[in-house]
């Protein structure tokens, strides 16, 4: 990265990973800025890759106050579901981690893949060298692909925590809780084993098999719990659905 100062902008979860990453990487960096720096007075200077890791609704608005500054500056914003790369083609980088990060816990990056959209040839070369320093598995994608990749992960990972929290709620006990893991963990191991229409013939329970006497029975036990009923309802239905 010879001739290209790095900088991070974002103290979220992300920038907080990458700025572990290129520490252990010996990736050399110029300065981690919080998003609620001003960006106008730090004078990027030409050739400047900034890592852009704010939230989604600030990113568009970062990357013209940062062109502003400097129309010869490249910047990498790590989004799954924005599509601006078009827009700034000569200036802007998508380099998104298909991962969910949270400040403290590590990263296994040589297992987590990065998907690319990059438009001006020119940083092809950079970020590839960049990647294979970070020991990094990348995938040039177009945005489109790039979009379902990032719905189908919050199905899988935002959707799954979300019904841990409403099993969580049902049991209000965490012992009782830590009782439910081996079998989480069973769901996990199966759906790694299998693939596309495959996942249907691994359904299990009371909707699979429309045995609606245990439906009827679990709605009435979560008859005081509405959102964690609606729940229970909605997802009963489109496993029916799914299953003729």
């Amino acid at each position: 990265m010879k001739n290209h100062p790095i900088y991070i902008v974002g103290k979220g979860n992300l920038g907080w990973h990458l700025d572990q990453l290129f520490k252990i990487k010996q990736i050399e960096y110029t300065e981690w800025l919080s998003s609620r720096d001003s960006l106008d007075s730090l004078g990027f200077s030409d050739g400047s890759i900034i890592f852009l890791t704010v939230t989604d609704n600030l990113i568009e608005s970062y990357v013209c106050k940062l062109l502003d500054t400097n129309k010869q500056i490249t910047i990498v914003y790590c989004s799954g579901s924005i599509d601006i790369v078009s827009k700034y083609p000569q200036n802007v980088i998508c380099w998104y981690p298909l991962y969910s990060f949270t400040k403290g816990m590590p990263v296994g990056w040589d297992k987590v893949p990065v998907f690319t959209e990059i438009r001006n040839n020119q940083f092809i070369e950079i970020i590839n060298e960049f990647n294979k320093k970070l020991n990094i598995k990348s995938f040039e994608i177009t945005a489109e692909v790039r979009k379902r990749i990032h719905l189908s992960a919050v199905f899988i990972n935002n959707f799954t925590t979300a019904c841990a929290v409403a099993a969580n709620t049902v049991l209000d006990d965490a012992t009782l809780f830590r009782y439910l893991m081996p079998i989480l963990n069973q769901t996990v191991e199966k759906i790694t084993n299998y693939n596309g229409d495959e996942l249907v013939s691994i359904q299990t329970g009371p909707a699979k098999r429309r045995d609606s006497m245990i439906i009827l029975e679990h709605l009435e036990l979560l008859k005081s719990l509405v959102p964690e009923n609606q729940l229970y309802d909605a997802v009963t239905k489109y496993i029916q659905q799914k299953i003729k």
